[in-house]
Formats: structure tokens, sequence, C-alpha cells
């Protein structure tokens, strides 16, 4: 009966602690352009780290660089070889804060 009691208690626990957990991601876009540079449909992009001294490598770069790159898809952009044959270059800054609780 102990076990059981111990058991109800800490999947009771758990769902409590999991329904208080959350994230929440803010985006911010900064942006300048060239006269005649075509937004979509093949234009060719290179994802270049926007923080001083973070490589393109980093775990973190990585991860946010992947949700980029699909919306960038879904609008018809396509990573270029190269930075030569980029049409435009996006730097892409990021940063995390500290934890916050509201009640």
């Amino acid at each position: 009966m102990k076990r059981l009691i111990g058991l109800v208690v800490l999947i009771a626990s758990m769902a409590c602690l999991s329904g208080c957990a959350s994230t929440r991601i803010e985006v911010s876009v900064n942006s300048i352009t060239a006269e005649g540079v075509v937004n979509g449909k093949g234009t060719q992009y290179i994802l270049l780290a926007g923080n001083e001294g973070e490589s393109i490598h980093e775990l973190q770069f990585v991860e946010y660089a992947n949700y980029v790159k699909a919306a960038l898809d879904e609008q018809g952009f396509v990573p270029a070889e190269s930075f030569e044959r980029a049409d435009i270059a996006i730097f892409l800054s990021y940063g995390i804060g500290d934890a916050q609780t509201h009640n």
C-alpha cells in the first residue's frame, strides 16, 4: 500500500511540475537589402554566425540554424555551396536569458 501511495504521489507531482514548465521563444528580425535582390524562388543564401566568437559548428547554432533553414526552404530559398555563390548573407544571432518565474 505504501508503494502504491508513493507511486500516486510521484505521478501527481510529475504532472503538476510538467504543467508549470513552459518555453517562450522571442524572435526579432532586422534586415537590409540591396535593390534588385529577389526574395525566394531559387535565391541562394549563406547562413553565418552573428554572435562574436561563435562557430557555425556549435550545437546551439546548429539547432537554431535548422529552424531558420526550414523557414527559408518553405519560401523557396536555397543554401549556397559557398560564400561566393550566395546571393544573400544571413547572420544568425541569438541569446538565452535568465530563467524567470511568474505566478
